[in-house]
């Protein structure tokens, strides 16, 4: 789901609005969108709340986005703005520009077993291979391994010099995340650490969650020293791996099988990994197992491990109090709480003027996975999500 959405988001930044199907936006509308955008980077970025913390940005940017640019007045765009963010950061004010209310108490006298709860940055963590990342103070993040989960095997060349070869297996993937795929690889080896032929299907990666079979063809160099194969499951996720066959051509133009240590994963080696293949990535766990395997008794499951991170980035933190105030255009300004208390794992604040079950009912009948760069409110989604 976050992949078309991020794919579609670089279609639109590299191509604009120009030839969009769109009807062109008022500056009116314009100007409401520019304080929605605004506004979904402060609460999205640095508001601490839980409900920010866990609400989907995607949809929330093509929901929010279409109903602030209906809005006829500023009073009607505060008012939505308000029905939106509310919910999800009940500590947020947005007011006319110039007429700022009193700040919200924020700062119980009796702080006994509160927690502040802070964004820390490093960069802003959007995906899950980043270099960069993002965790609330005193709350635990959830990372993935991140990287590659690596399967190999290799044999030596001298026999299939010269030869067309083939490598074939039988893979499903369940992925998730910007990137995250599944890929076959070949690569054929020759002296002086030069290489032949190589493919890791990065044009063609495996997304789908059924069983499939996939292909790689080359040749074997004149001299060759070494044929190395395998998989590889990308960033989050898990792939399946059943029925590896490799094959070289012979004279007459057929394939003839080459031999392949455990080609079906019918055996665990020591640790509960395939015998006869290397498989020991960092942040990656590789499991003989006997659900749905493709064919035989057993197939390879290769799946991320995933690490639960406590401690801060850093040591320097917002404190309860401290807030920022911006502009956000169309005549509103915002101000945005840094740092929250937090008692018995939730965040403190006042009982929210919008209801979040309601809020959270709209973004699910919102068909993420149908939906395309011509519609709308997609696009307008994306450009918020740009800004």
């Amino acid at each position: 789901m976050r992949a078309s959405v991020y794919l579609r988001l670089a279609l639109l930044v590299l191509v604009g609005l120009a030839g969009s199907s769109c009807e062109p936006r008022t500056d009116p509308e314009v100007e409401n969108l520019r304080a929605f955008a605004k506004l979904y980077g402060y609460v999205r970025f640095f508001h601490p709340s839980d409900e920010a913390a866990s609400i989907d940005w995607d949809r929330f940017a093509i929901y929010g986005a279409e109903r602030v640019a209906a809005a006829g007045s500023r009073e009607e765009l505060r008012a939505t703005l308000e029905e939106l963010f509310l919910p999800i950061a009940p500590t947020v004010q947005i007011y006319p520009t110039g007429e700022a209310p009193e700040p919200l108490p924020l700062v119980p006298e009796d702080r006994a077993g509160l927690e502040v709860v802070a964004w820390q940055h490093v960069g802003v963590a959007l995906g899950p291979r980043s270099v960069y990342q993002s965790k609330r103070l005193n709350r635990e993040l959830e990372v993935a391994g991140g990287g590659s989960g690596i399967l190999t095997q290799a044999i030596d060349a001298a026999a299939h010099r010269g030869k067309g070869i083939r490598y074939r297996a039988h893979v499903r993937a369940e992925v998730s995340g910007p990137g995250s795929r599944v890929q076959l690889w070949l690569r054929v080896d020759r002296p002086g650490n030069q290489r032949g032929f190589f493919d890791n299907m990065n044009d063609r990666p495996i997304t789908a969650n059924d069983w499939q079979q996939y292909e790689i063809e080359g040749s074997v160099a004149d001299d060759a020293s070494g044929i190395v194969f395998g998989c590889f499951l990308l960033g989050q996720g898990r792939a399946w791996v059943d029925g590896v066959e490799l094959m070289v051509q012979n004279e007459s133009g057929g394939w003839e099988q080459i031999e392949v240590t455990n080609p079906g994963f019918e055996e665990a080696g020591e640790g509960g990994g395939p015998a006869g293949w290397w498989a020991g990535s960092p942040g990656f766990r590789y499991s003989v197992i006997s659900e749905d395997a493709h064919s035989g008794n057993r197939s390879l499951l290769i799946e991320d491990e995933r690490a639960v991170l406590t401690e801060p980035l850093f040591d320097a933190h917002p404190e309860v109090g401290e807030l920022i105030e911006k502009e956000m255009g169309a005549g509103l300004s915002c101000r945005i709480p840094l740092a929250l208390f937090s008692e018995n794992g939730k965040t403190l604040g006042p009982e929210p003027r919008h209801s979040l079950t309601s809020l959270l009912a709209q973004l699910d009948e919102i068909p993420l996975d149908e939906l395309t760069a011509d519609d709308g409110s997609v696009r307008l989604g994306d450009v918020v999500i740009a800004w």
